[in-house]
């Protein structure tokens, strides 16, 4: 029963959580059908075999109802990932693949065609060269940063530091990137605000202004990821159950 559960809890644990990201919940379902498919090929039980093709048969299904572009490019565009998670198998895996990807996503986001700039660019950082050719570098200063700090390297600020300092305008490929790697893939955080709401408009707080609430939800939201940053809450859950 464990290493029938234990993926799934670990996957529940990464899909739920507050902050999750398109490229997380691809990566998830990848490791899911790597892990159940080798149960599957080495069973140990009479019921390795049915549960393991169920399992397989409803991630694939879920997989096709999903949008699949956009995991797809969330995770090439992360740049701790690019390619390397998918199969050499994979025909579209080519800089001409992934910019007609890219392209079709542009114009599904933004209504017009993809800037050529937009094609120089992803064959750059495909190959790490020109304006990409330090992002290695950046890679693993930002993996050290973020162990020290023990938690996940947010994508996003590999971006942040490679932005022109003089010119900060985002290009076409960091236009797209924070388009997809900052969405939430899921309700947490809306169930999160909805809380804070329920908390701040008590019967004595009714007459609150919506701005005022919206404030306040705000503020209290930003200082529990402040608490759970410095480790507070953390030891205040020690302190109530010690």
């Amino acid at each position: 029963i464990e290493k029938h559960l234990e993926p799934l809890a670990l996957a529940a644990d990464i899909t739920q959580a507050t902050y999750c990201r398109l490229d997380q919940v691809l990566i998830t379902f990848g490791i899911l059908f790597s892990k159940f498919s080798s149960i599957l090929n080495t069973p140990n039980g009479p019921t390795d075999v049915p549960l393991m093709q169920a399992t397989l048969k409803s991630i694939e299904k879920h997989w096709e109802k999903s949008d699949q572009d956009i995991f797809i490019a969330a995770v090439i565009l992360n740049p701790l990932y690019k390619a390397s998670p998918f199969s050499s198998s994979v025909k579209f895996m080519t800089a001409a693949g992934v910019w007609e990807l890219c392209s079709r996503l542009w114009m599904r986001f933004y209504k017009e065609e993809a800037p050529i700039q937009l094609y120089r660019e992803l064959v750059s950082y495909l190959s790490n060269q020109d304006q990409y050719g330090k992002l290695p570098d950046h890679i693993r200063r930002e993996t050290a940063l973020a162990a020290s700090e023990n938690k996940s390297v947010n994508p996003m600020s590999i971006y942040i530091a490679m932005t022109n300092l003089v010119n900060p305008l985002p290009t076409p490929l960091e236009r797209l990137a924070r388009h997809l790697l900052t969405v939430s893939a899921n309700s947490a955080s809306c169930e999160r605000l909805f809380s804070a709401f329920g908390l701040i408009l008590t019967r004595l707080c009714s007459q609150m202004s919506i701005k005022s609430m919206t404030d306040l939800a705000k503020l209290r939201l930003h200082l529990c990821d402040e608490h759970v940053r410095l480790g507070i809450l953390k030891q205040k859950l020690r302190k109530w159950t010690t």
